[in-house]
């Protein structure tokens, strides 16, 4: 729990500290059972850049200009992340799901709707190029990748989202869990998945 929701296992200690009615470990959790949670400080990033390789830049929704990235940076909602021309990236969201950009994309963050939600699911959009999703057992909710045409919704494993020029989303899965696959009309998912 420290890991998948707080982002890392050594805020055990912080749980402990919250919860002292737990006992001493190790603990039996129930399903249902109810856990204070530190709060999630306002400012806290939704995605840390942890690779970038080649000209690889960020846009942060308030301005119109790129500005080039760096390995380690912080990425908050809404931001934009591009790896352009033989450039590639990887982002690491707080859940430890991972995205890899590969030449010539853009995605969009976003992070949850409110800072009070610590695990919400991981949603990218992506405006053009390809990604590639590495997802572990230990991530949270199912994270969702939109495209101008399709919405992804990913299992645990790997799988491979693109658009080409024309706007057609493609959607390989490698291994893993299947990968939901939905239309998007004006932005809005229509119709039933396609697993």
């Amino acid at each position: 729990i420290a890991k998948r929701v707080l982002g890392s296992a050594s805020a055990l200690a912080e749980l402990h500290r919250l919860n002292p009615h737990l006992g001493a470990t190790p603990h039996h959790l129930v399903p249902g059972q109810k856990l204070r949670l530190p709060a999630r400080k306002a400012n806290s990033p939704d995605a840390n850049l942890t690779a970038a390789r080649g000209d690889v830049a960020v846009r942060r929704p308030s301005e119109s200009s790129w500005d080039a990235a760096t390995r380690g940076m912080d990425l908050f909602r809404a931001w934009r992340v591009g790896a352009r021309e033989r450039a590639s990236a990887e982002i690491t969201f707080r859940d430890s799901s991972q995205l890899r950009l590969r030449e010539n994309t853009v995605v969009i963050i976003y992070g949850p709707s409110s800072p009070r939600q610590p695990a919400a699911a991981l949603r990218a959009e992506i405006e053009g190029g390809a990604l590639e999703a590495r997802l572990t057992a230990a991530s949270g909710p199912s994270p969702s990748v939109m495209t101008p045409s399709a919405v992804a919704t990913l299992g645990r494993g790997t799988a491979l989202v693109s658009v080409d020029s024309a706007g057609t989303s493609l959607v390989a899965n490698h291994a893993g869990e299947p990968v939901a696959v939905r239309a998007v009309t004006r932005r809005v998912a229509r119709g039933a998945p396609v697993r």
